[in-house]
């Protein structure tokens, strides 16, 4: 995994990758695609780490994952001799649009002509990917995204739109001066702070590091502030959008989110019935980054490696609790599309169990040939069978007022080769006692040896 700070529309960003970096290029042999996953708010790459890994371990080697950091959100360390923009010039280089156009940016810079885009989108993202759409740069070569736990609609009317709108938002300023004091704190004071706070949170400590630098006053202030523009901005469901792109966008909604309510989810379905929509059923939290990071990333990587495995392999991995009973949690496979799409049990059971007892059937029938054949032996071009019948000859054995079939082994011998003389066994001599006395050797046995081995020397010579 590499990190480092880049620099593009004058904002240094940091970058995660795991794979090839963003400045390797990319093999010629495999798949020439990546896959560019944008963060929700707070957007500092090091809190998907985990997630990014698990990804990974799902995907093709030579399909590299990177994560891209909203711009203003990591501060640069301080012993690097590098300068971000005032918060002045916040339409320029921080705002919600910006963002939007920041990313459009990073895949015209890095991302070569043929290479083909998987976007994944947690949170906000979801809302960024939906209009880094509208380019049509990027809208050619994006070849899927997956919006886990969207925020595209009506942010400021949700549970926590409500809580940051009516609180946090008012607090914004006491908030900063808090942050401000803990960062001129000593390290060890910060680290014990940040894991007290961690307990009540339910944040591991693993990720202090990630906390500490989203604390910084200048990074907190820019998420603060975006924040407050997703509640103004973020209104009405682009459906124009996801009307036209329909055939590359997966959502993923949470059943526990106070972000989004799952009365977003029965929106969406209820407007796009045909979009491919799936609610969770696993109870993951909105930043599930935190604590479910392997979880939701085994989800979506193998919902990336779609394309790359058979039919039963996509039955099989792509739609995780096939055994639960909720409706579209099974994966049915449309032959004329040539694609998978999520179906409820019954229509799975019609349209795909066929294919599992095709497969029973077949290997069924192989294994009782096999077995038959090796215990009939009664083919004549079967090389047991003439292995097994080699030198039997078959008669019938005359009985009073019976016929019985019967066979009768002859052993054949082989033609030129010396026939030897059975073997007598003999018993030794024995004396009074009755105890058997070995017989006694000589060496004029070993003068056989003489014509064989030349440098025998026998007793005679002696």
């Amino acid at each position: 995994m590499q990190c480092a700070m880049l620099n593009w529309n004058g904002v240094p960003t940091q970058v995660i990758t795991e794979g090839r970096w963003v400045e390797e290029g990319f093999s010629n042999y495999g798949k020439r695609e990546v896959v560019i996953i944008i963060p929700g708010n707070p957007g500092l790459a090091e809190f998907y780490k985990g997630f990014i890994k698990t990804v990974k371990s799902k995907l093709p080697t030579e399909v590299p994952v990177w994560i891209i950091s909203h711009a203003g959100h990591v501060q640069p360390p301080n012993n690097l001799a590098i300068t971000m923009p005032s918060n002045s010039s916040w339409t320029e280089h921080y705002s919600l649009m910006t963002q939007v156009q920041h990313k459009i940016d990073f895949i015209k810079k890095y991302v070569p002509e043929d290479v083909k885009i998987h976007l994944i989108g947690h949170s906000i993202g979801c809302w960024i990917i939906l209009n880094m759409l509208k380019d049509n740069f990027i809208a050619k070569k994006v070849k899927k995204c997956y919006l886990l736990f969207p925020t595209i609609e009506n942010m400021d009317i949700s549970d926590n739109g409500w809580w940051f709108t009516k609180v946090v938002s008012r607090i914004a300023f006491f908030l900063l001066f808090c942050a401000w004091i803990i960062s001129n704190l000593p390290y060890c004071l910060q680290v014990f702070i940040i894991s007290i706070a961690g307990i009540l949170y339910r944040i591991p400590f693993k990720y202090n590091n990630v906390v500490l630098n989203m604390l910084n006053p200048y990074s907190l202030e820019r998420i603060i502030k975006m924040a407050r523009e997703e509640m103004i901005k973020v209104k009405e469901r682009d459906d124009d959008i996801i009307s036209k792109c329909a055939d590359k966008l997966w959502f993923y909604y949470g059943n526990c989110d106070g972000w989004v309510p799952i009365k977003y989810y029965k929106n969406l379905i209820s407007n796009h019935p045909y979009i491919n929509a799936e609610l969770c059923k696993h109870g993951y939290r909105h930043s599930f980054v935190l604590q479910y990071d392997k979880e939701v990333g085994n989800i979506v990587g193998m919902e990336c490696s779609f394309g790359n495995k058979n039919i039963i392999s996509k039955v099989i991995d792509s739609c995780p609790g096939i055994l639960d009973s909720n409706d579209k949690s099974y994966c049915c496979y449309d032959f004329e599309k040539n694609e998978m799409y999520c179906c409820d049990a019954v229509e799975f059971a019609s349209k795909s169990s066929w294919i599992l007892l095709t497969v029973i059937c077949a290997v069924g029938v192989v294994f009782s040939v096999i077995i038959f054949c090796i215990s009939c032996l009664c083919c004549s071009c079967c090389p047991w069978y003439r292995r097994r019948h080699q030198g039997t000859v078959y008669g019938t054995i005359s009985v009073p007022e019976v016929q019985i079939p019967s066979m009768m082994h002859v052993v054949q011998t082989p033609a030129n080769v010396t026939v030897l003389t059975p073997y007598a066994n003999l018993p030794y001599p024995t004396n009074s006692a009755g105890i058997q006395q070995a017989s006694t050797y000589s060496g004029n046995i070993y003068e056989k040896q003489a014509p064989y081995n030349p440098n025998y020397i026998s007793t005679i010579q002696q």
